[in-house]
């Protein structure tokens, strides 16, 4: 079964407040099964759940309705905690950003990503 754009989003969401689903559960007041199903798409939740579940990530509730499957900068970026906030409004981030994509996209392991963004700061120090 492929998973939905809500249960994407909610996932999406969950990690990028880097919650367990028993953190989401506690705090939207629901069971950490429940969202195991949701986030799975087993499940399809009322409309009393999806509140709880943007009240608990601070989020607004019609992110979960739009029928759009990714969230855009507008809705995450003030979402994010404040040191990432600040370190996304540096410009010369945008490279240490596209860095970790590609590191991502190639499976490169943390470690050795960390030499790398270290190697460029070094290189840019000089």
């Amino acid at each position: 079964m492929q998973e939905s754009s809500l249960a994407l989003k909610i996932k999406a969401l969950r990690r990028m407040r880097n919650w367990t689903q028993a953190e989401l559960a506690t705090q939207a007041h629901i069971s950490r099964s429940y969202v195991s199903e949701l986030e799975r798409g087993t499940r399809e939740p009322t409309v009393g759940i999806i509140k709880n579940i943007a009240d608990a990530l601070e989020a607004p509730i019609d992110v979960f309705f739009d029928n759009v499957r990714t969230l855009n900068s507008e809705v995450i970026i003030p979402m994010l905690p404040p040191e990432i906030r600040a370190f996304i409004a540096q410009p010369e981030s945008l490279e240490y950003i596209r860095i970790a994509l590609k590191a991502k996209n190639l499976c490169i392991n943390k470690v050795i990503l960390s030499d790398i963004v270290d190697a460029i700061g070094k290189g840019k120090q000089k």
